[in-house]
Protein backbone atom coordinates (compact mmCIF):
# COMPACT_ATOMS: atom_id res chain seq x y z
CA UNK A 1 0.00 0.00 0.00
CA UNK A 2 1.17 3.47 -0.79
CA UNK A 3 2.38 6.20 1.51
CA UNK A 4 -0.73 8.28 0.77
CA UNK A 5 -2.96 5.50 2.14
CA UNK A 6 -1.19 5.46 5.52
CA UNK A 7 -1.19 9.26 5.69
CA UNK A 8 -4.94 9.28 4.99
CA UNK A 9 -5.59 6.66 7.68
CA UNK A 10 -3.47 8.63 10.17
CA UNK A 11 -5.30 11.88 9.40
CA UNK A 12 -8.71 10.22 9.73
CA UNK A 13 -7.70 8.60 13.03
CA UNK A 14 -6.52 11.91 14.45
CA UNK A 15 -9.71 13.61 13.21
CA UNK A 16 -11.93 10.96 14.82
CA UNK A 17 -10.09 11.18 18.15
CA UNK A 18 -10.32 14.97 18.29
CA UNK A 19 -13.57 15.63 16.48
CA UNK A 20 -15.95 17.78 18.48
CA UNK A 21 -18.61 17.81 15.76
CA UNK A 22 -18.58 14.17 14.68
CA UNK A 23 -22.10 13.54 15.95
CA UNK A 24 -24.68 16.05 14.76
CA UNK A 25 -27.88 14.04 15.03
CA UNK A 26 -29.79 12.56 17.94
CA UNK A 27 -28.13 10.42 20.57
CA UNK A 28 -30.84 8.27 22.09
CA UNK A 29 -28.46 6.87 24.70
CA UNK A 30 -28.07 10.35 26.21
CA UNK A 31 -31.67 10.12 27.42
CA UNK A 32 -30.63 7.37 29.85
CA UNK A 33 -28.36 9.90 31.57
CA UNK A 34 -30.78 12.87 31.84
CA UNK A 35 -31.22 14.27 35.33
CA UNK A 36 -33.01 17.51 36.19
CA UNK A 37 -31.04 19.61 38.68
CA UNK A 38 -31.70 22.83 40.55
CA UNK A 39 -28.45 24.42 39.41
CA UNK A 40 -25.45 23.83 37.20
CA UNK A 41 -21.77 24.21 38.03
CA UNK A 42 -20.54 27.78 38.05
CA UNK A 43 -16.81 27.17 37.69
CA UNK A 44 -14.25 24.65 36.49
CA UNK A 45 -13.85 22.94 39.89
CA UNK A 46 -17.61 22.44 40.31
CA UNK A 47 -17.87 21.23 36.70
CA UNK A 48 -15.13 18.65 37.32
CA UNK A 49 -16.83 17.47 40.52
CA UNK A 50 -20.20 17.15 38.79
CA UNK A 51 -18.65 15.36 35.82
CA UNK A 52 -16.94 12.91 38.16
CA UNK A 53 -20.21 12.21 39.97
CA UNK A 54 -22.12 11.77 36.69
CA UNK A 55 -19.48 9.31 35.41
CA UNK A 56 -20.00 9.86 31.69
CA UNK A 57 -16.85 7.79 31.05
CA UNK A 58 -18.83 4.69 32.03
CA UNK A 59 -21.71 5.61 29.71
CA UNK A 60 -19.28 6.49 26.92
CA UNK A 61 -18.34 2.82 26.64
CA UNK A 62 -22.00 1.78 26.25
CA UNK A 63 -23.27 4.34 23.73
CA UNK A 64 -22.78 4.16 19.95
CA UNK A 65 -23.56 7.79 19.04
CA UNK A 66 -20.04 9.11 18.87
CA UNK A 67 -16.43 8.36 19.67
CA UNK A 68 -16.29 7.49 23.40
CA UNK A 69 -13.77 10.31 23.95
CA UNK A 70 -16.42 12.79 22.78
CA UNK A 71 -19.23 11.57 25.08
CA UNK A 72 -19.03 14.20 27.83
CA UNK A 73 -20.75 15.68 30.87
CA UNK A 74 -22.97 18.71 30.22
CA UNK A 75 -25.20 20.82 32.40
CA UNK A 76 -27.57 22.78 30.18
CA UNK A 77 -31.00 24.33 29.96
CA UNK A 78 -33.76 22.19 28.50
CA UNK A 79 -35.36 23.08 25.17
CA UNK A 80 -38.15 24.98 26.93
CA UNK A 81 -35.59 27.09 28.78
CA UNK A 82 -37.20 26.46 32.16
CA UNK A 83 -35.11 23.67 33.73
CA UNK A 84 -31.49 22.65 34.10
CA UNK A 85 -30.42 19.23 32.85
CA UNK A 86 -27.32 17.21 33.58
CA UNK A 87 -26.68 14.85 30.70
CA UNK A 88 -23.91 12.82 29.11
CA UNK A 89 -23.95 13.68 25.43
CA UNK A 90 -21.65 14.12 22.45
CA UNK A 91 -19.74 17.38 22.71
CA UNK A 92 -20.08 19.88 19.90
CA UNK A 93 -19.21 23.41 18.90
CA UNK A 94 -21.87 25.98 19.73
CA UNK A 95 -22.16 29.13 17.68
CA UNK A 96 -22.71 32.13 19.98
CA UNK A 97 -25.97 30.97 21.54
CA UNK A 98 -26.85 29.27 24.80
CA UNK A 99 -26.67 25.49 24.60
CA UNK A 100 -29.72 23.35 25.28
CA UNK A 101 -30.52 19.67 25.41
CA UNK A 102 -33.83 18.69 23.83
CA UNK A 103 -35.23 15.58 25.52
CA UNK A 104 -37.83 15.12 22.77
CA UNK A 105 -35.20 14.76 20.05
CA UNK A 106 -32.16 13.69 22.14
CA UNK A 107 -30.14 16.49 20.56
CA UNK A 108 -27.72 18.95 22.15
CA UNK A 109 -28.08 22.17 20.15
CA UNK A 110 -27.84 25.94 19.98
CA UNK A 111 -30.85 27.75 21.45
CA UNK A 112 -31.42 30.51 18.91
CA UNK A 113 -33.73 32.40 21.30
CA UNK A 114 -30.84 33.16 23.65
CA UNK A 115 -27.86 34.93 22.06
CA UNK A 116 -25.15 34.65 24.72
CA UNK A 117 -22.75 36.81 22.71
CA UNK A 118 -24.81 39.75 24.08
CA UNK A 119 -24.53 38.64 27.73
CA UNK A 120 -22.03 39.75 30.36
CA UNK A 121 -19.64 38.05 30.09
CA UNK A 122 -20.38 37.26 26.47
CA UNK A 123 -19.76 33.85 25.04
CA UNK A 124 -17.43 33.69 22.03
CA UNK A 125 -18.73 33.23 18.50
CA UNK A 126 -17.91 29.54 18.94
CA UNK A 127 -17.32 27.51 22.10
CA UNK A 128 -17.35 23.89 23.25
CA UNK A 129 -20.68 22.70 24.61
CA UNK A 130 -18.89 21.27 27.66
CA UNK A 131 -18.00 24.85 28.64
CA UNK A 132 -21.58 26.13 28.66
CA UNK A 133 -21.38 26.59 32.45
CA UNK A 134 -19.08 29.58 31.87
CA UNK A 135 -22.00 31.61 30.49
CA UNK A 136 -24.16 31.99 33.59
CA UNK A 137 -26.85 34.15 32.00
CA UNK A 138 -27.87 31.16 29.88
CA UNK A 139 -29.15 29.50 33.06
CA UNK A 140 -31.15 32.57 33.95
CA UNK A 141 -33.17 32.27 30.75
CA UNK A 142 -36.84 32.35 31.46
CA UNK A 143 -39.57 30.61 29.47
CA UNK A 144 -41.54 33.86 29.51
CA UNK A 145 -38.85 35.29 27.21
CA UNK A 146 -39.93 32.80 24.54
CA UNK A 147 -42.92 34.27 22.73
CA UNK A 148 -43.68 31.00 20.92
CA UNK A 149 -44.33 28.97 24.08
CA UNK A 150 -47.27 29.50 26.36
CA UNK A 151 -47.45 28.79 30.07
CA UNK A 152 -50.18 26.22 29.34
CA UNK A 153 -47.88 24.34 26.93
CA UNK A 154 -45.06 24.21 29.48
CA UNK A 155 -47.37 23.14 32.30
CA UNK A 156 -48.85 20.32 30.23
CA UNK A 157 -45.51 19.19 28.88
CA UNK A 158 -43.63 19.41 32.18
CA UNK A 159 -46.08 18.79 35.01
Amino acid sequence: MGKWFFQTVLILTIFEENCIMCQLGPCEYSLVTVEYVSSCPSNKVEAAQSASRKNCEHHAKLQTCTNPNNFKYHCLINAEGNKNIEVCAPGKKVNGFCTEFDTDTAILQDNYNFDCSKYDPPCPKQYNSTEAYLYRECYECNWEARPTLSKTYLTEKNP
